[in-house]
């Protein structure tokens, strides 16, 4: 496979994503994470990642996806996953990741996506973490407003 990806990565994507997926087993899922992720194929990543995503309960693996969808521009799933992601929140307050996670749509500029964010954290009880981190980072109290 990554042959295949150093060869031609567009061109034999879909091969090497059909593949990482009926192998995945034998070489194991984080291999193939691993593999994208050295070619930093976050398209094949997010392919991959979206077969196991309904039946995971790894946070690594939610996470990973979402952060796939976001770097492809796939807002849509990236917004339906961050709704729907018990894993991912869990992951989140376990590590305290709700502040990287703020920052990295503020720095990306997806202030949209920040509201959606709060929501989320307000609904498990952290909004003073998220509200924290907008009023640590962002220029402008209106802003924040």
């Amino acid at each position: 496979m990554k042959d295949l990806l150093l060869v031609n990565l567009r061109g034999n994507l879909q091969i090497i994503v059909l593949a990482a997926k009926e192998y995945s087993e034998q070489l194991g899922i984080d291999a193939c994470i691993r593999l994208f992720e050295q070619f930093k194929s976050y398209e094949g990543l997010y392919f991959f990642l979206g077969s196991y995503l309904s039946s995971s309960e790894d946070p690594d693996i939610h996470y990973k996806y979402i952060e796939a969808a976001v770097k492809t521009g796939q807002i849509k799933e990236f917004e339906h996953v961050t709704r729907e992601s018990r894993p991912l929140i869990n992951d989140c307050d376990r590590f305290v990741l709700f502040p990287d996670l703020i920052l990295y749509l503020y720095t990306k500029n997806m202030l949209q996506y920040i509201e959606e964010a709060f929501a989320i954290f307000k609904k498990f009880n952290l909004n003073v973490q998220a509200v924290n981190v907008l009023l640590d980072n962002l220029r402008s109290i209106e802003r924040a407003l």
